[in-house]
């Protein structure tokens, strides 16, 4: 598997120079369709991307990849040396992507030594998460996606055109992030081999150290955080981790009725005898939007750290207290 990811069209010429032909024998597939979401409306580096083609003295085609199915895409693509995938809405292109099974395709394109470059959006394409393309001030069009999994070809995420003033925003993302962040400047670029990495571009490669993300005293007291007792506890249907739970936490209704609260979690697979913990008083925030989990109204988070051997270990009251009680 071969690919290289850049931030701009600036260093084609070190793709141009991996494949093993005359430029003038090389035809590139030049994938556009990020360009074509509505909000995308300066093509100037669309152009420049061209020119640069052009003057290598390299074949290549404008392609839209949207709707087409997987055998058609496989045989548009099958005859080119690059498959290039050009910038614009990342949300939009991962939404065609899935639509169309183009991941499928460029797979099968790179096990038969095709060579796959990625500029912008085409390089947050391959990374496990476009969760990238959210970073910033400007709000952007999600096309209705919610899940931002990419085609995770690569171990690692990206950040493009990186500016000086983006330093602060980056340090605190690396430290928020799971997985490594690979900063690129419009003169940089990564070389993917299979699971050899290297950096490319002459000036050296931008490492952040890891910035602490401070929140203020008057925020961390917005938070709600009480013990609730299990009341009772099933699994969430459909689901192999969810557990859904009735807690009490002191609530009544206007009759003096006792009232739970339902909040899911997903313990299931660290706890397979979940009903071990019906009575167990637990720590759960208990003010934030109720969010729907599969199908479920879940009405607070429970909190919990890792424990020695990575299982969740929760955080108990050391002897009974009421149901309610508040952090304090």
């Amino acid at each position: 598997m071969k690919l290289i990811l850049l931030s701009s069209s600036r260093l084609i010429p070190k793709a141009i120079e991996l494949v093993d032909k005359k430029p003038s024998d090389i035809k590139i597939a030049h994938i556009i369709t990020a360009s074509k979401a509505h909000d995308i409306v300066n093509f100037g580096y669309l152009e420049r991307t061209r020119a640069q083609f052009d003057e290598l003295g390299v074949s290549y085609d404008d392609i839209d990849i949207a709707g087409n199915n997987e055998q058609v895409l496989y045989d548009m693509l099958k005859n080119y040396d690059i498959i290039f995938v050009n910038g614009g809405n990342t949300f939009y292109l991962l939404k065609v992507v899935r639509e169309t099974g183009f991941e499928n395709v460029i797979k099968k394109l790179l096990d038969e030594g095709k060579l796959y470059v990625g500029a912008s959006a085409g390089s947050y394409l391959v990374c496990p998460s476009i969760e990238m393309a959210l970073w910033g001030e400007h709000p952007k069009d999600t096309y209705g996606l919610s899940d931002f999994s990419g085609m995770n070809l690569v171990p690692f995420l990206m950040h493009v055109h990186y500016e000086l003033t983006e330093r602060d925003l980056l340090s605190r993302k690396i430290l928020e992030s799971k997985l490594p962040i690979r900063i690129l400047t419009d003169e940089q670029a990564l070389l993917v081999e299979d699971k050899k990495i290297t950096f490319m571009g002459d000036e050296k490669e931008i490492i952040l150290e890891k910035k602490e993300a401070y929140v203020s005293y008057d925020d961390f007291k917005k938070l709600k955080m009480q013990i609730g007792t299990v009341v009772k506890i099933e699994p969430v249907e459909g689901t192999d981790k969810l557990l859904r739970c009735e807690l009490d936490f002191g609530d009544v209704d206007a009759e003096g009725n006792k009232v739970s609260r339902q909040i899911v979690s997903g313990i299931r697979e660290f706890y397979p005898e979940y009903e071990q913990l019906i009575g167990k008083q637990l720590l759960y925030v208990t003010n934030l939007e109720p969010r729907e989990i599969r199908g479920v109204i879940s009405n607070g988070m429970l909190m919990a750290v890792d424990g020695i051997d990575g299982t969740p270990v929760f955080l108990i009251p050391e002897k009974p207290v009421h149901p309610g009680s508040a952090v304090r």
